[in-house]
């Protein structure tokens, strides 16, 4: 049963790695401390339980204890791509939720002069991640319905909104395995959304697509918004550059060199983060302490205080410690509270124009 899994996987995971052949890719196993170190995909020994997110892959990620309220959501995010002839691919997530899979194609040539613009403005991945995955929402739900079903989390953004020019964000690979209170159980596609909860625990039960991969042309009035998030996100990283920081601070240190550290990071390190937002956490700390010049090593016990504050399902410290070290190799590093603001870690925004 198991090399069944193995097989499937390998040429399901393969075809994700092919749409981009320039993409890092790396896979992780599910081990009795947790996931285990991120591995390279050339190096994988199938089945594996997590893989990068792909460049061009889109996940809407509903999670929530109610299932109904799932399922609602789930629903208008279907009929929407269905609407627009999207192929989609739903999956259970081992957990209370459901993946809805989305894999997109640039269409270079189709039209010259977008496709100048997308070069001029450096339109990178994420920013057609974010700009698809916005534009489907916004089809799907009104303004107001729009704002609760952020506001309720239920949409985790994480496998969206992560960054490019990062080592990536993992999902759980199809087939892939979870643990909770002693429960095995797997990611499996679905054909349809189910009246209640699928929990898979039988590995004969395991599906996974055995089709060929169908990806989705981006649509101009997607690529158009990308431009737009890209252009404002090099303007902000061009304020950053010539010292006009939009938010910009200083850590005071006391007489026994301890930071006296600012409310958000007082946050972290006081509550954790919640799910979806841990990682972002880890490189919000990360930051600031490079950023107060701190000692690696002092840092580190920082970083080992936030991560025994968060839930360790799906996270582990090599997530925590791969910041550290990334903000610690830069000669400089730039602070903006855009992100903790997004986290809800501020109350509100001292800084003008975020």
């Amino acid at each position: 049963m198991y090399d069944r899994i193995a097989e499937e996987q390998r040429k399901w995971v393969w075809q994700i790695r092919q749409l981009s052949p320039i993409q890092p890719f790396f896979i992780a196993y599910l081990t009795r401390k947790g996931i285990s170190n991120w591995e390279k995909f050339e190096d994988a020994i199938f089945p594996i339980d997590h893989r990068n997110v792909a460049y061009f892959e889109v996940v809407f990620d509903v999670d929530d204890e109610n299932w109904e309220n799932v399922r609602k959501i789930a629903t208008r995010l279907i009929e929407t791509l269905e609407a627009r002839c999207y192929h989609y691919f739903l999956f259970t997530t081992g957990g209370k939720g459901v993946h809805i899979s989305v894999f997109l194609r640039y269409p270079i040539g189709l039209n010259p002069e977008l496709d100048r613009e997308v070069g001029e403005a450096e339109v990178l991945p994420q920013d057609l991640r974010i700009a698809f995955f916005d534009y489907i929402l916004s089809c799907a739900f009104s303004p107001d319905t729009l704002t609760q079903v952020k506001q309720s989390k239920i949409i985790d953004e994480a496998l969206v909104w992560w960054d490019d020019m990062k080592k990536g964000h993992f999902i759980r690979a199809e087939g892939g395995k979870r643990i909770k209170d002693d429960l095995l159980t797997y990611k499996s596609m679905l054909t349809k959304l189910p009246a209640s909860r699928v929990t898979i625990t039988n590995p004969a039960d395991v599906v996974i697509p055995t089709e060929q991969l169908v990806t989705n042309i981006v649509p101009d009035v997607v690529i158009r918004k990308a431009i737009q998030i890209r252009k404002k996100k090099n303007m902000y990283e061009q304020m950053y550059r010539t010292g006009d920081q939009l938010a910009k601070f200083e850590f005071k240190c006391s007489a026994d060199a301890t930071p006296v550290l600012a409310p958000c990071i007082q946050a972290l390190l006081n509550n954790g983060a919640s799910k979806g937002n841990r990682n972002n956490g880890a490189r919000v700390l990360a930051i600031a302490l490079r950023y107060a010049n701190m000692p690696y090593e002092d840092a580190l016990e920082y970083c080992k205080v936030y991560y025994e504050k968060c839930t360790h399902e799906d996270f582990n410290f090599y997530e925590v410690t791969a910041w550290l070290d990334w903000a610690y190799r830069k000669e400089t590093v730039y602070w903006s509270c855009k992100l903790p603001i997004a986290m809800g870690l501020c109350p509100k925004s001292v800084v003008p124009n975020i």
